[in-house]
């Protein structure tokens, strides 16, 4: 049975967040000293209108493989290979009927990547704890901090988005973790800013922290030049 705490922190962190238009993120993932894990940043931008996705442009940085990928005017572009300046265009009416596979499993890939507000953890939260402190810019924020008990997950019982979220927690127990750490940063309106957890992987554990910027603010996604673009 989830924490009544918990997730009265979760409702309210989703409803302050529900007016949240447009944001930027970055990802940073590094390892422990000498676990051998691969450090990455993935950026990522996205503008939505109401629950659909308008626009989307996610990179990856220092360290990452991640390819360049776009989605906006209802087409995304994927870029076939590390820097190599071309793009894969997929749509919904391509005329490849592979192609308009791969763009619906991409666009269920996006949709799952944009929702960073993902407070599904709470659910399955114990010895949650909660105070006061600042941000890097001297302003007000409740950090709170506690285990997420990998072993409590009942995703029968939660809605598709934390079921999808229990389902990650879940093939972390493959590794052996009884619980992971999770911190969450909420600023004075409510609205979480970051969230930062412990992720077990094959290569050791590995820090995932994601941290959103520039809430409301205007998102510039643009397709690639028609040179750079393939149909496939």
């Amino acid at each position: 049975m989830p924490n009544p705490k918990a997730v009265a922190l979760k409702e309210s962190i989703e409803t302050a967040m529900d007016d949240i238009t447009s944001f930027t993120a970055v990802v940073d993932a590094h390892g422990e000293a000498g676990s051998g894990a691969t450090p990455a940043v993935i950026r990522m931008k996205a503008e939505f209108k109401g629950s659909r996705l308008l626009a989307m442009e996610m990179k990856g940085g220092e360290g990452s493989d991640y390819l360049h990928c776009l989605f906006v005017d209802d087409a995304a572009y994927y870029e076939t290979g590390q820097g190599t300046d071309l793009y894969l265009k997929m749509s919904a009416d391509s005329e490849n009927p592979e192609v308009r596979k791969a763009f619906g499993e991409l666009m269920a890939e996006l949709e799952k990547q944009s929702d960073v507000f993902g407070v599904g953890f709470l659910l399955v939260s114990r010895d949650l704890i909660g105070y006061t402190t600042k941000d890097e810019q001297g302003r007000n924020t409740t950090k709170y901090t506690f285990d997420a008990d990998l072993s409590a997950i009942q995703a029968s019982g939660l809605s598709a988005e934390d079921a999808d979220m229990a389902a990650n927690l879940s093939a972390m127990r493959a590794f052996g973790a009884p619980s992971i750490p999770v911190v969450i940063w909420v600023d004075e309106d409510g609205r979480m800013f970051r969230h930062s957890f412990l992720l077990p992987t094959a290569k050791g554990t590995m820090t995932v922290t994601t941290t959103l910027t520039n809430l409301n603010k205007p998102v510039t996604v643009q397709a690639p030049d028609p040179e750079q673009i393939t149909n496939g």
